[in-house]
């Protein structure tokens, strides 16, 4: 049997049972998956749908209660909106629950909890909105009963204006009568009148204080009635309703009697239609707010029942939101406990195939194991057999030596094809062994010719150096001439632009100074009219000091008609004498004015004499700065002719430097070519005599190899300088069987 059949063999055992192998793993795999689908499709769906159903729920629930706490119209809407729409996702949701397992959830109640908390919640907005229309009644019945309250009080002013009118009147009249009578009995009638004046007057001034606490006390009333409404509003159990109901209609009472007690007593006093008017509008303005007190009790009282029924509903949210979770975590238990039956059954089965695999692969093993040794026996017992002939021919040279294995496999055909080979190196060996003859006699002569072109170009290269030498000093020297011209048309250069910096910052400079001495004389003006002005506040101050002596003319006359008043021209005489203080004041700092006036001009005109001399001295430096850039023009003129001249000199010894340079780099390529040249020519004689032994070597290399016509035979020469040379045995213009082969010439050698 061939290799090749055996391991064909062994290849087909080996991918049959990988077959097999694969057909077990795929049979375990469907098995699984089959498991494993029922887990994915039914279980954990089932697990997934349960806990979305929960968070769906406690959504709702959330939803719920914000909708009933929610006090915005706008909010309600998209409430109620996401609550419809999570309805139908949770509709959505225990369809699927029910399809994959008959155990529906209850949702229809969350559709009435629904219904319930937005019809309390429209009735919430509806008692709002009455609230609101019955407060603003409330409020324009307040604003009346205000209204009234303040021309109550007017009157009520005006009769405590016109009492104590009268009393006034009283005492006038006593006072009079008592300068007219002089005897006592006439005196004594009068006080006695007065007395009684006075009584009335204070029986009447009892009555109208107890009328003003009266219409004080409604318009407390009035704030009270109006706070009261807010109370009923913001009542959140039916006990504080009605309690709030109680205190308002007490108020309400409460007004109606102060009302027309007030009416009744201001009429007493002063008999008037507009009182009776006042009153009826007040008890009007009142009932309104009443009535309307009593709509807002009632909505209050029906916002009430709809937030009891929404607290109900919240509480059954609560209740089916936590016997929803009890469902759902028993629903999901459960599922748990049916995922861990199939996930037991699936280990059985893997096991029951692990074994069965193990087996298979067991059994493959050993028939790929039985047909691999018995053919790695074959093939190492070839394989030493041409290892020996291999390592006995290489170690020898022995090219008479062949493989012998007659067999018909891989091994047989190689051992012939080797043998071929063996034949083809014995006849390259011979074409070699005559070629190195050759190669040895030119290599000979091709060093000697080496030799002498090395000397020659030797001697060539150091002339060429001095010249080199001699020509990079005259390329430096002129190098050196032409950065020292640079160097001082630069500086020339540099002066220049130093000298017209100079002249510019002259200029601008003498441009400074005028126009400083503008400034200046703009600040001379500006003082010499500050000293004007000065002049000006004097007269001003004069007249000052003027007034200050007509106020304590003015002020001592006043004093003087004080005294003859007496004592009712006292506070007169208290204002007298303030206006004297206060002209006296005005004279003491009329005189510390003066005083400061007179050093400001003296300091004034000082400045003006100051700047006028200022003004002199920016006049010679503007004179001064003139003429300082007129020399600088000078210097920028001759400095920029030295510059021309300069730069003519740079430009003719750099053009030199550059003529220099290609001279000296002339030189020293040709330099470099001529070493370059001497180490071509002593590479060549090198490489010669490196020829030379390899063709020797080559020769004792190939002395060493016997080919089947008999041993080649090889006469050595004495060597000659540093080469040895190899001469084959003369024979004739042919080769004999045992001598090397005529001269080849190195392109037919090529060729070949």
């Amino acid at each position: 049997m061939k290799i090749k059949t055996r391991l064909y063999l062994s290849t087909f055992i080996s991918i049959a049972g990988i077959i097999g192998i694969a057909a077990f793993s795929l049979v375990t795999i469907l098995m699984v998956k089959d498991k494993i689908t029922v887990l994915t499709s039914q279980s954990t769906p089932l697990q997934v749908k349960t806990v979305q159903f929960q968070q769906a729920v406690e959504k709702l629930s959330a939803d719920l209660l914000q909708l009933g706490l929610s006090n915005d119209l706008q909010d309600v809407k998209q409430i109620s909106a996401a609550i419809t729409r999570e309805r139908e996702n949770l509709d959505r949701i225990n369809a699927e629950l029910n399809s994959l397992r008959k155990n529906p959830m209850e949702t229809a109640i969350f559709s009435d909890l629904h219904a319930q908390v937005l019809k309390a919640t429209d009735e919430k907005f509806k008692s709002m909105a009455v609230f609101k229309e019955e407060a603003s009644k409330v409020n324009g019945a307040m604003a009346r009963v205000d209204k009234s309250l303040v021309s109550l009080k007017e009157i009520v002013g005006t009769l405590v204006l016109a009492t104590s009118r009268r009393a006034a009147t009283a005492t006038q009249t006593l006072e009079t009568r008592l300068k007219e009578k002089n005897t006592s009995p006439e005196i004594l009638e009068s006080v006695q009148d007065y007395r009684n004046e006075v009584d009335n007057d204070l029986v009447m001034h009892k009555r109208i204080n107890s009328l003003n606490d009266i219409v004080y006390a409604i318009g407390v009333d009035a704030k009270l009635l109006d706070a009261k409404a807010r109370m009923i509003m913001l009542s959140e159990t039916p006990a504080d309703l009605d309690r709030a109901s109680a205190e308002v209609q007490a108020i309400q009472a409460r007004i109606i009697r102060n009302v027309n007690q007030a009416g009744k007593g201001i009429k007493e006093i002063k008999n008037s239609g507009f009182v009776d008017d006042m009153v009826a509008t007040i008890n009007g303005a009142v009932a309104s707010a009443g009535g309307s007190l009593r709509t807002i009790s009632a909505s209050q009282r029906k916002v009430l029942e709809n937030m009891a029924l929404v607290d109900n509903s919240v509480k059954k949210v609560k209740a089916v939101a936590l016997e929803q979770g009890l469902k759902s975590e028993a629903n999901v238990q459960s599922t748990a406990q049916e995922q861990q039956k199939f996930v037991t059954v699936v280990g059985e089965r893997v096991d029951l195939f692990k074994k069965l695999l193990i087996g298979v692969s067991l059994a493959v093993v050993a028939a790929a194991l039985l047909i691999g040794i018995t053919t790695m026996v074959c093939i190492n017992r070839s394989l030493s057999r041409m290892t020996q002939a291999f390592t006995s021919i290489a170690e020898t040279g022995d090219f008479t030596q062949s493989v012998a294995i007659k067999r018909n496999d891989e091994f047989g055909v190689t051992s012939q094809a080797f043998n071929k080979l063996i034949e083809s190196f014995t006849r390259i060996i011979s074409a070699v062994s005559g070629s190195s003859s050759k190669l040895s006699h030119s290599s000979h002569g091709l060093t000697g010719a080496a030799q002498e072109i090395h000397a020659a170009i030797g001697s060539q290269s150091a002339s060429i150096s001095q010249v080199a030498a001699a020509s990079m000093e005259m390329a430096q020297t002129v190098t050196l001439i032409s950065t020292n011209t640079a160097r001082i048309a630069g500086s020339a250069q540099d002066a220049g632009a130093i000298a017209a910096q100079g002249a510019e910052i002259v200029a601008r400079t003498g441009r400074e100074v005028q126009e400083i001495a503008a400034a200046v004389e703009e600040s001379t003006a500006t003082m010499h009219s500050l000293h004007d002005h000065s002049q000006q506040v004097g007269e001003i101050v004069d007249l000052i000091v003027e007034i200050t002596d007509q106020t304590n003319l003015l002020a001592l006359n006043a004093a003087i008609e004080a005294a003859r008043a007496g004592e009712h021209g006292r506070g007169f005489a208290v204002v007298a004498d303030e206006v004297r203080k206060l002209a006296t004041s005005t004279a003491d700092a009329t005189v510390d004015i003066t005083r400061r006036i007179k050093a400001i001009q003296d300091d004034t005109q000082s400045a003006v004499k100051a700047m006028q001399k200022c003004l002199e001295k920016v006049e010679r430096g503007v004179a001064h700065s003139a003429q300082a850039g007129d020399s600088l023009r000078q210097i920028v003129g001759s400095v920029s002719l030295l510059q021309e001249m300069t730069s003519e000199i740079s430009t003719a010894t750099g053009q030199l430097a550059e003529s220099s340079d290609e001279i000296s780099a002339d030189i020293v390529a040709i330099e470099r070519s001529s070493a370059e040249t001497v180490q071509a020519a002593a590479y060549i004689a090198t490489e010669s005599d490196n020829l030379s032994r390899l063709a020797v070597d080559l020769r004792e290399e190939i002395s060493r190899y016997t080919c089947p016509e008999g041993s080649l035979t090889v006469e050595p020469v004495l060597r000659q300088g540093t080469a040895q040379r190899w001469q084959p045995i003369a024979g004739g213009s042919g080769t004999q069987p045992g001598q090397l082969s005529p001269p080849v010439s190195p392109m037919k050698l090529i060729s070949a």
